[in-house]
């Protein structure tokens, strides 16, 4: 404890000091525990011991409104809704059934999910990018020709950025290099 303290000497006020907002401290934190270096695990048992400031998780239906975001795309906007319940007592957890979660609706948020991915394949292809490189004339071996590849899998957008480049070969091949350098692909 005394090493710990010498290497970190403003934890000692924690022994002191209150901490500034316990209540998101306990919202945060009651029910975990450190397992190790940055792994956290659920300290829940079943005895009823913990803080009585813990809230219970209220699962609501809810209902979403396509909105439009600043990038265009349409992205759901939950709207929770819940029925007046009575309070519950802060010292006894809520039991949450698992028919409170309807099926129909987290079948269709996972389609949505999966459309947002899919989305993101849009714009043009490896195929119609690799015929845009044969004109710099790379050898298939060379650095530069397989980092072009690697960027074209990264995103859409990098892609999109590939076909809207001259088709002046110098320039392709210029900003394969620096795409590459800040990717990281070459030094």
């Amino acid at each position: 404890m005394e090493e710990f303290k010498k290497g970190h000497p403003k934890a000692a006020s924690l022994k002191t000091v209150p901490l500034p907002f316990p209540e998101l401290c306990a919202e945060l934190f009651d029910g975990n525990t450190a397992t190790g270096n940055c792994k956290w695990t659920s300290a829940q048992t079943t005895s009823g011991v913990g803080s009585h400031r813990v809230q219970s998780l209220m699962i609501m239906d809810t209902h979403y409104h396509d909105t439009q975001d600043d990038a265009g795309t349409s992205e759901p906007t939950p709207e929770p809704t819940s029925e007046p319940t009575s309070e519950p007592n802060p010292n006894k957890r809520a039991k949450i059934s698992k028919s409170s979660i309807n099926h129909d609706d987290l079948a269709r948020d996972m389609q949505k999910a999966l459309q947002v991915l899919i989305k993101g394949k849009e714009g043009p292809t490896v195929r119609e990018c690799s015929e845009k490189l044969k004109l710099v004339g790379l050898d298939p071996v060379d650095p530069i020709f397989l980092a072009a590849f690697h960027i074209f899998g990264v995103s859409s957008d990098m892609r999109e950025a590939w076909m809207a480049l001259p088709e002046i070969p110098e320039v392709l091949r210029w900003w394969i290099g620096m795409t590459a350098k800040s990717l990281g692909l070459i030094k």
